[in-house]
């Protein structure tokens, strides 16, 4: 992934101003790509667009947008589990 330069692409639709339902696909996603891959978390720390308060500001949302991410990366990890 890291060769093809999805993260770049990833991490500007997370932070471009997009509908709320966009950024939450785009977060799971970039938690997919991420997880267990020395090099894709790497590539994700360099990239100076990416900020955690993203990721937070999208999971301090209550409403059922922000809830789908919650849901899809606490059954993502425990399936890594």
């Amino acid at each position: 992934m890291a060769e093809e330069q999805i993260i770049p692409i990833l991490v500007n639709l997370l932070a471009s101003p997009l509908r709320e339902e966009v950024q939450v696909e785009v977060a799971y996603t970039l938690g997919c790509v991420v997880l267990g891959n020395r090099e894709n978390q790497e590539r994700l720390s360099e990239e100076p667009l990416f900020k955690h308060d993203l990721l937070l500001d999208l999971l301090d949302t209550p409403d059922s947008v922000s809830q789908t991410l919650n849901r899809k990366l606490t059954k993502k990890r425990k399936t890594e589990n």
